[in-house]
């Protein structure tokens, strides 16, 4: 017989413990876990003009977790009878990222930039494995098996999604005599979990406009106000 003086039956004068002995818990129950992960990412940069540039930008992060959770007869779990469950988690994440870069002055006193992009990403999870109670043998020291248990006392399960996002944007910016500034965005997006109920694609702009009135002449040399903007924005 091998059971537990486990707490609040200190006297183990029943095989079903209310709770675990720590003792118990660290050398009967175990839970072995293996990860293997891999990482990457691969860039690549072109300057075909001293004013402009493009990215290229891939990535993957996949791993894959094997667990093990066992608690052996006698055990608080399950009644004392014995419980165990082996699963797989794998996970896999794909990025990748394309842009464009441009910025040029025309003339002394007017400047610009822009930037254009896309953005891909998918992402895809699986949880595969199975419970089994009430174990035939007093199996100890982490020794699973599934033909521990009968038929009945097994409960496989398998949960798996992917998803998918894409994302284009682009950014504007100009500059007047470093005092007036204009920007504006765009963005459009569309995604694997919108679901049928709304729409596929997603378009939001903004503008903003904003001057530094304080590079005026008269205001420029003033010892009181040494900075002042005004600045308004729409968005949608």
């Amino acid at each position: 017989m091998n059971r537990q003086r486990s707490y609040r039956r200190q006297l183990g004068e029943t095989a079903s413990p209310a709770y675990n002995n720590a003792l118990w818990t660290t050398r009967e129950q175990k839970n072995p876990n293996e990860v293997d992960r891999f990482l990457g990412t691969v860039e690549l940069g072109l300057d075909p003009r001293p004013w402009l540039n493009f990215t290229a930008r891939v990535g993957a992060d996949a791993y894959t977790d094997y667990r093990t959770s066992f608690f052996p007869k006698n055990s608080a779990q399950n009644n004392a009878n014995g419980e165990a469950t082996e699963q797989t988690i794998t996970e896999t994440q794909y990025n990748a990222d394309f842009f464009g870069r441009a910025s040029h002055s025309f003339g002394a006193k007017f400047s610009g930039n822009i930037l254009a992009g896309i953005n891909f990403n998918q992402r895809r999870f699986q949880n595969l494995g199975a419970t089994y109670r009430n174990f035939i043998l007093d199996e100890r020291q982490g020794q699973s098996y599934f033909n521990n248990s009968t038929n009945a006392n097994r409960i496989a399960f398998d949960s798996e999604s992917k998803r998918r996002n894409s994302r284009g944007y682009a950014t504007i910016g100009l500059v007047f005599n470093e005092q007036l500034f204009l920007n504006g965005t765009a963005a459009a997006e569309a995604a694997s979990t919108f679901g049928p109920q709304t729409e596929s694609l997603f378009f939001y702009p903004s503008v903003d406009v904003a001057w530094q009135f304080t590079k005026l002449g008269l205001l420029s040399e003033n010892r009181i106000l040494s900075f002042g903007k005004l600045r308004a924005a729409t968005e949608r």
